[in-house]
């Protein structure tokens, strides 16, 4: 309590009251201060004893107050009583005192709004007080207070609540019309925006068509003037500010224009329609002199042995110069109009497409140039000796007739005298007479795999036969075919024109010549020179080492490197010829034409002769006597010869031996003429036959 208040007795009032009510609430009876005042109340001390409280000399106010301090009206009062009570009177204090102190009054005001609050719970109030409450909530709740009652009631609460619901829907509302009305405003700046477009386009007077040229509204070609110049009536170009004397008349000064020519570095990817324009090129050499040359032609040629998939070639007044990429090159002629000029530092070795140029000595002057150029894009061919070995290919084989004077009218005419009007002599079956002298020729289909090369030979002597020539590794057979029956099988001594044709994807030192351009196609060049350490067999090394019988032999051999038909890949074999110096039998020259290249998969020797209808064979083979000269190939020739001997051996009529250029016996002449009637008679004769064959008859023919 305040020191320097007086007693009330309000308090006591207040607890007592509290007592008879929390008592009224467990059910007990009604209580007064007086029934409380009768009421025993034993005093409980620390040691277990007991005494009354109504013994105890003291005020009867402290008796009534010690005995609101038995709160659980067990009679007893102990020290759980008087702790509680203390808790319970320390809590009062710091709930409702202020600056540490506790007055009669804030007990009241506190014990007041309890028992509103409590009251107003248990009586399920509609209205709420906010007076106790802090000044910021209360200035909050006035505003909800309509009737300023110092309490908020549901019905005002309820209509601060609507009120709330509806601005948030206004705002919801506002927020729709604003978007909508944005999207008008968007609207109508939009048509605004295209009406006026439409308007000014509508204005005017003159516009431009596709072309760039100005037209009027009718169609008619805009006239402009130059304000600077003007066009006499003889199509002279004057200016317009020329002054003339004062009465005098004079012509304005005519416009003078000189011709202008851009230069640029020569490449082969600038476009066709950039070389249209080159007039002219200039190649300067290190000592200061230079020449130019004046283009009189360009042409593109398609080459895949290019840097960028083709060439252009440039046709001057000293020679032609070919483009690759940025790489130049000079034919004969211009590389000697630069040696004339006293200009050879700017010549270099000899390459693909002629002597190289330095490209940093050329320079080209158009007459118009548009700055673009093509992508370089080129795939590289690969070398004869990394192609696929996989192919069926058809060839036809040309060779001159070279031997001794006396014997060449044997080996080019007929040994027969045809009859008709008139008696006269026949060439030899295959044999013709070019300008560069006679040449006997035969076709080939020839199976090519890694180690077995297996050609059918058709020679026009034999028209119901061809030989079949085997190679296998270092050995080779041969076999006269006639029907589905082999003959004459004999392993012998590789014959030149396949040892010729098995050094090209065996050689290790072929060299790129050239290209050349032949039928519409573009060829590669390679070279090889043919000696012992290039031969495959030893019989053929043995000829060139021993008796010199080859002489010195030189092969070529063409490949495609572009075919615009089509019809050749790039990198097939186009072309092998051979051709040595004079030796012992003379000078040779075979050459190998392809015809048509197709892919097959590869086969072993009896699926290669069975692919050319060869089922069985007549005898079994034999080693020739020219194999006895190459001894080491013992074991390949054993191996040959098992493959070959998986045929069946069936014994077969007679029929002749195929020698394509030997005698013209009248028992082969007999044979064949009788095999050609019958295969002639049931449709089965499937050679063309020459005239040779067409005239031979007994009724035409004598001896």
């Amino acid at each position: 309590m305040a020191n320097n208040e007086e007693y009330d007795s309000w308090f006591d009032d207040q607890v007592l009251k509290g007592a008879e009510e929390a008592a009224a609430r467990s059910g007990g009876p009604a209580s007064s201060k007086e029934t409380k005042d009768s009421t025993k109340v034993m005093f409980k001390h620390a040691d277990g004893s007991m005494m009354d409280v109504d013994s105890l000399n003291m005020p009867p106010s402290l008796k009534s107050l010690l005995k609101v301090v038995d709160a659980d009206d067990d009679g007893i009062l102990d020290e759980v009583n008087v702790r509680d009570a203390l808790k319970m009177i320390s809590s009062i204090k710091d709930l409702f005192g202020s600056k540490g102190h506790l007055s009669h009054s804030e007990v009241e005001n506190g014990l007041a709004l309890l028992k509103r609050l409590v009251k107003e719970k248990e009586m399920n109030s509609s209205e709420v007080s906010y007076m106790h409450m802090p000044e910021r909530v209360q200035d909050v709740m006035k505003e909800w207070d309509l009737d300023r009652s110092g309490s908020v009631s549901v019905v005002e609460l309820s209509a601060a609540a609507h009120a709330h619901k509806k601005v948030k829907q206004e705002g919801r509302t506002m927020r729709r019309i604003i978007v909508g009305l944005s999207m008008v405003i968007i609207l109508l700046l939009t048509g605004t925006f295209i009406l006026s477009y439409m308007a000014v386009d509508l204005a005017k007077e003159m516009r431009g068509d596709s072309s760039g040229t100005m037209k009027n509204g009718n169609g008619e070609v805009v006239k402009v003037d130059s304000a600077s110049f003007e066009v006499q009536s003889d199509g002279t170009v004057t200016t317009r500010n020329g002054t003339c004397p004062a009465n005098t008349t004079c012509r304005p000064p005519v416009l003078q224009m000189a011709a202008s020519k851009p230069g640029k570095a020569l490449a082969s990817t600038l476009p066709d329609d950039v070389f249209k324009n080159l007039e002219e090129v200039t190649l300067k050499g290190d000592n200061g002199k230079f020449i130019k040359l004046k283009i009189e032609g360009v042409k593109r040629v398609q080459t895949r042995s290019s840097k960028c998939g083709s060439i252009v070639k440039l046709t001057t007044q000293a020679g032609t110069l070919t483009i690759d990429d940025t790489s130049l090159s000079a034919d004969d002629q211009l590389a000697a109009a630069l040696e004339e000029a006293q200009m050879p530092s700017i010549s270099g070795e000899l390459g693909l497409f002629g002597r190289r140029l330095s490209a940093s000595f050329l320079e080209g002057f158009f007459t118009m140039l548009e700055d673009m150029e093509w992508e370089c894009t080129s795939v590289p061919l690969p070398s004869p000796k990394d192609l696929p070995s996989n192919y069926l290919a058809k060839m036809q084989v040309t060779e001159l007739i070279t031997g001794p004077p006396d014997d060449m009218g044997n080996n080019i005419w007929s040994q027969w005298e045809f009859t008709g009007q008139k008696t006269f002599k026949r060439l030899r079956p295959g044999v013709f007479i070019d300008a560069g002298g006679a040449y006997k020729t035969w076709t080939e289909e020839v199976l090519v795999f890694p180690n077995l090369r297996v050609a059918a030979k058709e020679f026009p002597l034999y028209p119901m036969q061809r030989k079949l020539d085997i190679t296998k590794g270092e050995a080779r057979a041969s076999i006269d075919q006639t029907g589905e029956t082999g003959y004459h099988c004999m392993l012998e001594a590789t014959p030149v024109t396949m040892s010729l044709g098995k050094l090209v994807t065996q050689a290790s030192n072929l060299r790129l010549v050239g290209l050349t351009q032949e039928a519409g196609l573009m060829l590669r060049q390679w070279r090889m020179d043919v000696g012992t350490d290039t031969m495959a067999d030893e019989f053929s090394k043995i000829m060139i080492s021993e008796y010199g019988f080859l002489g010195n032999v030189t092969l070529d051999y063409y490949d495609v490197d572009t075919d615009p038909t089509g019809k050749f890949q790039p990198g097939q074999p186009f072309r092998i010829q051979a051709f040595s110096t004079p030796a012992y039998s003379g000078a040779f020259n075979i050459t190998a034409q392809y015809t048509e290249i197709t892919p097959v998969d590869e086969m072993d020797v009896v699926g290669a002769l069975n692919y050319f209808n060869v089922k069985k064979l007549s005898a079994p083979c034999e080693i020739g006597p020219m194999r006895a000269l190459a001894a080491s190939n013992a074991s390949a020739d054993q191996s040959l010869l098992q493959a070959i001997e998986q045929l069946d051996v069936v014994a077969s009529p007679k029929v002749p031996h195929i020698d394509p250029w030997g005698p013209e016996g009248y028992d082969l002449l007999k044979w064949t003429s009788d095999e050609i009637a019958a295969a002639m008679s049931t449709g089965t004769m499937k050679r063309d036959l020459t005239g040779y064959w067409r005239e031979v008859g007994h009724e035409k023919r004598s001896i």
